[in-house]
Parts: structure tokens; sequence; C-alpha cells
């Protein structure tokens, strides 16, 4: 399966990233931190892991983050569950596969939080591109 191809240092990463980052914030918010990583990865920032721990970059990651209570140690819990799909998903698209779920577009490299939630960009400080979410949202609730 795609799942067991995952490498779990990368999930680790990614969900201790995603915690720092949209911890607070819903899935939406939460799927679209990582999919920024990742559009730096396709476009050549790094791997995974150089883009999260790039200087001053994604300040939310924090590799001696403790998680002592249960409340924050089920907050990672969904963010590793979370960042595995994500993962799949990506891995999927890189297969060729379409419509695979994705929540940012390519071409969005940057966010900001402000007003409790994160505004993504295209360019660094450039807020005339901030994303409107207008791509389907595959962690909505069903009803």
């Amino acid at each position: 399966s795609v799942k067991s191809e995952l490498n779990e240092c990368d999930i680790e990463m990614a969900a201790n990233m995603m915690y720092g980052e949209a911890g607070a914030l819903d899935d939406l918010q939460k799927s679209a931190t990582l999919w920024c990583v990742l559009n730096r990865v396709d476009s050549g920032y790094g791997t995974l892991s150089q883009v999260i721990t790039a200087k001053n970059q994604f300040v939310g990651y924090n590799p001696d983050r403790v998680y002592n209570s249960t409340q924050s140690q089920d907050l990672y819990e969904h963010c590793r569950e979370l960042s595995a799909d994500i993962l799949t998903r990506y891995t999927m698209e890189k297969d060729g596969w379409e419509d695979v779920g994705r929540t940012l577009p390519k071409d969005y490299l940057y966010f900001y939080g402000k007003d409790n939630v994160n505004k993504f960009t295209k360019q660094w400080k450039n807020y005339d591109t901030i994303w409107d979410w207008s791509l389907p949202n595959p962690y909505e609730e069903e009803d």
C-alpha cells in the first residue's frame, strides 16, 4: 500500500510543523500548510526536511516539542493522521492521479498568520494573491 511506502520521519516532521503552524485551526487550514511545504519541495527548495527546517521559515516546527497533555497528544496524533493522508495524496499526484484532494494550488509557496487563520500567497509578502479556498475541501464533515 502507499501508506507503508511513506517515510515515517517525513510524517513526523510534517505533523510537528502542522501542529505548530495550524494546530488550533480546521483540517482545511492544517492541510494547506503541508501542501505549501510540498509546493516548495516541487519548486526546488529542497527535500521535505530541508524545507521544514529552513531558517526562519516554518517557525511552528519544533523538534524539541513535548506533547505532555492528553489534549496535545490527541492533537498531534490527528496532525500525524492528516499528514500521512496528505503525503499519500501527494504521492498519488506524483504517480499521475488527478484531483487527489489538494487543498492549495501548486503556485502558493508562502503563508502568514493573520486574524487567527493562515493566509496563503504566491509571492512572499504579496498580499494581492491570497488564496481564496476555491478548491473542494476533502475534509468537510459529512452531515
